[in-house]
């Protein structure tokens, strides 16, 4: 019998095997969700790799709002059914939940060298022990974590933009009224969308204003990055997540790659009229791309 680990976004898929709560690297799966109608066909199709063998936990990290037994994927029409996903792979043990908070359950198990510091200092601080997981991928979220088994949810990305925010929108010649929520900001359909006004040209993606000489100016990049720090710094006063800010998400990783994280840094360390030391807290970024199924396989051995 085997116990299966999956983190779904918005757009890609990583399924695994997991053994004695952790990550069997070689067995991690990546799909994309378009080459599927729904999840249930995504799973039938993983379990069909490894030979139909019985399943006996499954757990799924999600990409949206998890309600008791069900979910759904922000960004795309998939949802998910724990009973009757149990019911499909003959009686396992199915668990739903948001894929920041997986993140979170991660964040113990992760090595030094998964996470890359976005400003100068260690990645990881004694402070208050509470950090926060930051998620700028297709959509947007976070999730704190107040202890290593102790992980709150949220739906920050519904949130509506704060007025430093769109005092900087302004600043830059972008409407802030085009970027009602945080989620309309910092998300990769937000990036494209900013990339595009700022620069005066049409990105009809996030990769495609990612895309090195075609894509976005780097002052538009540079600027971008500024609105990223400007949000960690609300961030901070929200959750107070004085041991560390850990940014995931494809988007936000692509951002750190053009080489320009100096424009985070920069913005992320002006004083504060509130928080004294705020550019003191450590803020990195997850490079491992697996680390939700990590959190998945820790959660294969908590209590529901």
């Amino acid at each position: 019998m085997i116990d299966i680990v999956a983190d779904i976004g918005g757009t890609n898929a990583r399924l695994g095997r997991a053994r004695d709560g952790r990550v069997d690297p070689d067995s991690v799966r990546r799909y994309r969700n378009a080459e599927f109608p729904d999840f249930r066909a995504l799973i039938a199709a993983h379990v069909a790799e490894w030979g139909g063998e019985r399943v006996r936990a499954l757990v799924v990290a999600i990409a949206g709002p998890v309600t008791g037994r069900v979910a759904r994927l922000t960004n795309l029409d998939w949802a998910f059914d724990a009973d009757r996903l149990s019911a499909d792979l003959g009686g396992a043990e199915v668990r739903l939940v948001n894929d920041l908070r997986a993140l979170g359950h991660a964040l113990p198990v992760l090595a030094e060298g998964d996470l890359a510091p976005l400003v100068a200092g260690p990645v990881r601080a004694r402070g208050n022990g509470q950090s926060l997981i930051v998620g700028i991928g297709t959509g947007f979220n976070v999730s704190l974590v107040i202890a290593p088994d102790i992980v709150a949810e949220a739906e920050y990305g519904h949130v509506g933009l704060s007025a430093a925010l769109a005092a900087r929108l302004e600043g830059l010649g972008v409407n802030p009224a085009e970027f009602p929520t945080v989620e309309e900001l910092f998300s990769g359909r937000g990036f494209a969308a900013f990339a595009s006004r700022a620069s005066g040209r049409d990105f009809a993606s996030a990769e495609a204003a990612l895309s090195g000489p075609d894509g976005a100016p780097a002052h538009v990049l540079a600027a971008y990055l500024g609105l990223v720090a400007e949000l960690a710094r609300d961030l901070v006063l929200a959750f107070m997540p004085l041991s560390g800010v850990h940014f995931a998400g494809g988007v936000m990783r692509g951002l750190v790659a053009t080489g320009l994280g100096d424009a985070f840094a920069q913005g992320f360390a002006r004083p504060h009229p509130i928080v004294e030391g705020l550019a003191r807290v450590p803020v990195s970024l997850i490079t491992a791309d697996a680390a939700a199924l990590a959190g998945c396989a820790r959660l294969l051995s908590a209590p529901a």
